[in-house]
């Protein structure tokens, strides 16, 4: 039968790991190779609450920010900073994704174009 998954966060590296449902304990991150405990009480974590805090570095912003983010789009892995033209790696299919250009610090939205 399939087993049942749930997401959990390494708190060394924010690595996302998939352990199965009912799997409590130690759990060894691939990405940082460190160990760490997987409790219950993730389980009652909302699924809103895992998607909200997925991507911006500064939980005190609301997604639904008060100004509206800039829009990047390409239709492939790299786009350009809206502000500063600077050729950044978004990975496609992680799209619609908040990010951060490193060179200006603009925040903007970056969207998968079809062309």
């Amino acid at each position: 039968g399939e087993q049942a998954k749930r997401e959990v966060s390494c708190p060394h590296c924010e690595q996302r790991l998939k352990v199965p449902a009912n799997h409590l304990g130690g759990v060894k991150c691939p990405a940082c190779t460190m160990q760490f405990e997987v409790e219950d009480e993730i389980i009652q974590t909302t699924r809103s609450d895992i998607t909200s805090e997925a991507e911006t570095d500064d939980p005190q912003i609301p997604d639904s920010s008060y100004l509206v983010d800039p829009v990047s789009r390409s239709s492939d892995d790299f786009l350009q900073c809206p502000d500063c033209s600077q050729t950044l790696r978004v990975p496609f299919e992680r799209r619609p994704v908040r990010s951060r250009c490193p060179v200006c610090k603009l925040e903007f939205l970056a969207e998968a174009s079809e062309e």
